[in-house]
């Protein structure tokens, strides 16, 4: 005698996630601006050092750095009341070509 089974497979759910913004209009986040290429492979390499030796904070969903200020989560924006300190050495001559190339008015804040 033949026995015949079905075997009922789970195919797991696949998370939608929205596209990548390749462009500052594409990702509508008012006063984003987005600057490919403003950092040389050399330069990120160094940006990234000098990152992975700094703390990090677990989030829900990510780690993150806060510097200059804390970004606030619920209120998307900076609280001005918590003041981290002054932004790091390692991240001034990014900062001061930001400024100068008219990438931003002034910085205070970033986080990664």
């Amino acid at each position: 005698m033949l026995t015949l089974r079905q075997r009922h497979v789970c195919k797991p759910q696949v998370q939608q996630h929205p596209p990548v913004a390749l462009t500052a209009e594409q990702a509508g986040i008012p006063g984003l601006q987005l600057h490919p290429e403003f950092v040389t492979p050399e330069q990120e390499a160094a940006l990234l050092q000098h990152l992975e030796q700094q703390p990090w904070q677990q989030l829900a969903k990510r780690r993150v750095q806060h510097y200059g200020y804390c970004f606030d989560y619920s209120q998307r924006g900076v609280d001005a009341q918590q003041r981290l300190g002054p932004l790091p050495e390692w991240a001034q001559p990014l900062i001061q070509r930001m400024e100068v190339g008219d990438a931003l008015e002034f910085t205070h804040e970033f986080t990664v």
